[in-house]
C-alpha cells in the first residue's frame, strides 16, 4: 500500500500544475501527485497551523505525494535555476499516518439500500468501517407514495466513518461519490509525529 505525505508549496495553483506535468513528463513519472482540494482531504488543521507561524502570506498549494516520490520532489525544487520565473517553495512536508472518512446516507428504496450496504461491504483493502449507526424504516400505510413526498414507505438512514491508510480512504470515497444519497466530510488525515 502506497504512503503518501502531505506537502504544501508556496506558489498559485496553476504553476504548481504546469510545474508537475513538466517534472512527470520530463522524468517519464507515472501521474500520482494528488491535488487535496480535489481529493477532498480538509487541509486547515496541520498545514494552516503550520503556515501561521512561519508567518507566510502568498498563495499555497497542498498536495498528497507519494512517500517515494518526496525526496525527488525536494531536489527538482532546489535545482530550479533562480531566472527560471518559477517560484515554487517546498513550505512543508509530513507523512501521513492515517486518513478517515465520515459520511451520512440515506435511501428511500431497497434498491438504493442495497446499493449503498453493497459498497460499504465490501470496502478496499486495509480500510476499516466504524462508527456505524443505520436506522431502517418501513411504512406499509405509504405503499405507492412517490419519491418527493413527504412519506415513504421505506426508509434507511446511517453515518460512518471509514479509516486506513489514505490511498484505502481514498478508494473508499472514489467509489461512494457517484452515489447522490452519501453525503460525504472532508477526509481528515492523521500526520506522522516528526518526532520518531
Amino acid at each position: 500500500m502506497e504512503t503518501y505525505c502531505l506537502v504544501v508549496l508556496e506558489g498559485a495553483e496553476a504553476q504548481v500544475r504546469g510545474f508537475l506535468a513538466g517534472w512527470a513528463a520530463a522524468a517519464k513519472l507515472d501521474w500520482s501527485v494528488l491535488f487535496c482540494e480535489e481529493s477532498g482531504v480538509r487541509t486547515e488543521g496541520f498545514a494552516h497551523r503550520l503556515l501561521e507561524r512561519m508567518r507566510i502570506d502568498a498563495e499555497t498549494t497542498h498536495l498528497l505525494v507519494p512517500r517515494d516520490l518526496c525526496g525527488p520532489l525536494r531536489e527538482v525544487l532546489a535545482a530550479l535555476p533562480p531566472r527560471s520565473g518559477v517560484s515554487l517553495k517546498l513550505r512543508a512536508e509530513q507523512e501521513i499516518e492515517s486518513a478517515s472518512l465520515a459520511f451520512r446516507y440515506r435511501a428511500f428504496s431497497r434498491d438504493t439500500a442495497a446499493r449503498i450496504r453493497g459498497i460499504l461491504a465490501d470496502l478496499p483493502a486495509g480500510a476499516r468501517l466504524t462508527d456505524t449507526k443505520e436506522e431502517e424504516h418501513v411504512d406499509p400505510g405509504a405503499t405507492g407514495v412517490e419519491v418527493y413526498a413527504p412519506e415513504h414507505d421505506y426508509r434507511l438512514t446511517g453515518s460512518a466513518r471509514v479509516s486506513g491508510p489514505l490511498a484505502s480512504v481514498l478508494a473508499a470515497r472514489a467509489r461512494m461519490e457517484p452515489v447522490e444519497m452519501i453525503d460525504l466530510e472532508p477526509i481528515q488525515l492523521v500526520l506522522r509525529d516528526s518526532g520518531r
